[in-house]
């Protein structure tokens, strides 16, 4: 991903004339993707009721 920003900012044409900082973004708690994994991941270990 940082690379091909990378590549996206050397296109430009005044990219030489430029100074660039870029900041790595984290994800959001409330994302739905972050969300499913959690679910998923807790409804897919055995309960402690389930005989092991």
């Amino acid at each position: 991903m940082a690379a091909e920003m990378q590549a996206i900012l050397e296109s430009l044409p005044l990219y030489v004339r430029t100074t660039v900082e870029m900041t790595p973004l984290t994800q959001h708690p409330n994302d739905p993707a972050i969300i499913k994994e959690l679910t998923t991941s807790v409804r897919d270990r055995p309960s402690a009721t389930e005989p092991g």
